[in-house]
């Protein structure tokens, strides 16, 4: 029998845009006819589109920009991660970049200019910082110009609107569109697809079955979908076996799982990683369920902070930080929830605090390992 084989790569990734978007033909036509309303020269409702994370939102935009032809509109499509400021955008739109320092009304003013109607496609604009500065800046841009600009927001938060000054909401004319998550069948049968155009050999149809299922816990998220299936068929193909199963699955599982770990340690200030390191190497005989723990699974602050204090110095070549320090790196700690501060009255009603880690110490030391080559 034959080894699988991927010999297209690109279909596995959440940017790929295929020919057609599968239970998105509602939404696809929705957006579209206002779209088309708009270019011939109706006026056009702001759109705010909500929906969970890898719900096809996204997608849906980029193929009716890709596939659909409009004569008298532009569509602008940019992502607030990388604009995420009314200059930003703006200055994006007017094709200004490298005018820094120019006030927001000369980039309003260069807006007069335009020979189209303008759509601003604005992904994940609740990172906008000044959203509400620039939306209602926008929609009533159409006062004393010759050009109209209809927007379309996309956001996972159903608390955009929540931000915005009354002022700027009665000003909005806008229409909300949810996208519902994919279900496990919906999921199956894009897996399906997706991994026919992928591979060239065999795979269980089980192993699709259990990444949908995967994925539809994760609130139907076909972005985890479709990163589970790749790095599945990455095992598949890397240890020459004949087909994908489900053990293969169940394997990628537990490389995102510590990729996930990995990213948020890596992005930590050293002092903070060396605390981390501490508190798992201190745990790892201790604690041995992540949501049940009991006092024998833990450890105090004043505990760990004696164990911190001779790891820092005889693991990490380095002076441990003050005792103030130690517990302020607890708290960033706990804000991403790697661990959890519980404090306990004892039988002296004296409060002690104990420390909890919200992940598995495994996987905290295999990065220590792996990365910076400390067992």
């Amino acid at each position: 029998m034959s080894r699988m084989k991927i010999i297209n790569r690109a279909v596995l990734s959440p940017q790929y845009l295929p020919s057609n978007l599968p239970y998105r033909e509602r939404e696809i036509e929705i957006v579209s006819k206002y779209l088309e309303r708009f270019d011939q020269g109706e006026q056009m409702p702001n759109i705010i589109i909500y929906g969970p994370t890898g719900s096809g939102k996204t997608s849906v935009i980029k193929y009716i920009i890709k596939h659909r032809s409009f004569k008298n509109i532009d569509v602008v499509y940019l992502n607030a991660r990388l604009y995420n400021t009314s200059y930003k955008i703006l200055s994006k739109v007017t094709e200004d970049e490298e005018k820094l320092g120019y006030p927001i009304s000369y980039f309003i003013a260069r807006l007069k200019n335009r020979s189209k109607n303008l759509v601003l496609v604005i992904d994940e604009a609740d990172f906008v910082r000044d959203i509400d500065d620039l939306l209602y800046t926008l929609s009533r841009i159409d006062d004393g110009f010759n050009i109209s600009i209809g927007m379309i927001l996309i956001t996972n938060s159903i608390q955009l609107k929540s931000k915005l000054d009354p002022r700027t909401l009665s000003s909005l004319n806008d229409i909300e569109l949810f996208f519902k998550p994919y279900s496990a069948e919906q999921l199956r049968d894009i897996l399906k697809t997706r991994v026919e155009m992928a591979i060239d050999g065999e795979y269980d149809i089980g192993a699709i079955a259990k990444i949908a299922a995967l994925a539809t816990a994760e609130s139907g998220d076909a972005r985890y979908a479709l990163k589970l299936l790749s790095r599945a068929l990455e095992i598949c193909e890397t240890e020459n076996a004949n087909k994908l199963t489900v053990d293969h699955v169940d394997r990628a599982v537990d490389m995102i799982e510590f990729d996930v770990v990995a990213e948020a340690i890596r992005a930590m200030p050293m002092n903070i990683q060396i605390v981390l390191y501490s508190i798992a190497k201190s745990l790892s005989g201790k604690q041995k369920d992540l949501f049940e723990s009991t006092l024998q699974d833990m450890l105090s602050i004043s505990e760990l902070y004696n164990n911190y204090i001779k790891i820092s110095e005889s693991v990490f070549g380095r002076k441990a930080k003050s005792l103030k320090w130690f517990k302020h790196y607890l708290s960033e700690l706990e804000n991403l929830g790697f661990i959890s501060l519980i404090a306990v009255k004892t039988k002296s009603r004296e409060i002690v605090s104990y420390v909890r880690l919200g992940m598995n110490h495994k996987d905290i030391l295999k990065y220590f390992e792996k990365y910076i080559g400390i067992k």
